[in-house]
This record gives C-alpha cells, sequence and structure tokens, in this order.
C-alpha cells in the first residue's frame, strides 16, 4: 500500500458524521494526546494494513496502521478486543476508534479500547431518553423534530403532567439525532 489516497480519503464521505463525534481527534494529534497521561481518545479512520500475529499464549491479536485525512499510526489491537473486533477489523470498513494511548520511555504506544463501524455511527443510537420539564416543551421538541427526517434512533419522552406525575411517551418515528437537536433538546429537560 502507498499510504496516500490517489482520490479524496474515504473518510470524506462521513463529513457529516465526523461533525457530530464529540471530542473525535485527528490521528496526527496521538502523541501531543499521549503526553497528558494514559488518556482514552476517540480517531475516525480505516485500516490502511494489518498483520494478525499469534501471542506466546496461541491467541491472536494485531497490529493496525490506522489512518486518517491527517496521516497514520500503528494501533494495536490485544487479545480481548482482537476476538471482541476480529468481523470489524476484516471488514475493511470506516471505524471509530477508542483507542488508548501513552508514552511509555518516550515511545508512544496505542491500542484498541474498543471499534464501531461509521455506517452504524452515522446511524446513531438505537434509543435515546429525554426528560422534559414540562408538557410544552415536548410541544416545542416535536415541532424541533419534524423535519429532521427519519433515522434509526427512537426517542422516549418523559414528561412531567400536572395531576399525573410523570407521563412515557415511546415515539415509533425514528429520528437523526444530531448535535443542534441534542443541544435543543438540552434547553428543555428538567
Amino acid at each position: 500500500s502507498l499510504g496516500f489516497y490517489l482520490s479524496s480519503h474515504p473518510l470524506e464521505a462521513y463529513n457529516d458524521v465526523l461533525n457530530n463525534v464529540d471530542g473525535l481527534i485527528e490521528i496526527s494529534t496521538l502523541e501531543e494526546k499521549a503526553t497528558a497521561g494514559g488518556v482514552i481518545v476517540k480517531v475516525a479512520g480505516v485500516i490502511a494494513a494489518k498483520r494478525i500475529r499469534k501471542t506466546k499464549t496461541g491467541k491472536r491479536m494485531a497490529i493496525l496502521h490506522l489512518s486518517d485525512r491527517s496521516g497514520q499510526d500503528e494501533v494495536a489491537v490485544f487479545p480481548e478486543s482482537y476476538e471482541a473486533y476480529a468481523d470489524l477489523i476484516d471488514a475493511n470498513v470506516p471505524l471509530l476508534a477508542h483507542l488508548s494511548v501513552a508514552l511509555e520511555d518516550d515511545r508512544l504506544r496505542v491500542s484498541v479500547e474498543r471499534l464501531e463501524n461509521l455506517e452504524d455511527v452515522a446511524q446513531g443510537p438505537s434509543e435515546i431518553e429525554i426528560v422534559l420539564r414540562d408538557v410544552d416543551a415536548a410541544k416545542v421538541l416535536k415541532e424541533y423534530m419534524d423535519p429532521l427526517g427519519a433515522g434509526r434512533t427512537k426517542p422516549l419522552l418523559k414528561v412531567q403532567v400536572p395531576g399525573r406525575g410523570q407521563v412515557h411517551l415511546k415515539l415509533k418515528k425514528g429520528i437523526k439525532v444530531t448535535k443542534p437537536f441534542l443541544a435543543k433538546a438540552e434547553t428543555l429537560v428538567q
């Protein structure tokens, strides 16, 4: 593999999704983040290369070269994580990677904590629970949700109704959960 793309990077198709991922960083900043001590970070990337190895105990693990628009870096997938995410690693799909980063003896150490298919991330969570302060807040949120379009996230609204207590409304229509939607919902919660 050449390590660069002759056309746009495969992540370009996910710009809207990536703009809605909180705390997302670029691969080129991993070392900078590691200087803060062992931390967990989120990066989006594609697997540019991979090597599958066996540990001394005979378990499988992988060394990935994860690439984003800013560059690429080597990422270890230890046996427990490899077992959990082998299908995603083999699927050759864009990923959202939750990585542990640390500096050990002035060397960057990066390992996988969790992997998600970026297509699944694009669909949003399957459910979201929102506790609203009153019926008026529910009406405002409904008006805001109507133009969002269909998505996979099913809202569960919990609303305080005078004389009835908290009422739970599980909406049948799934919505697209975006940062603006979450910001609006935050203004209407208890």
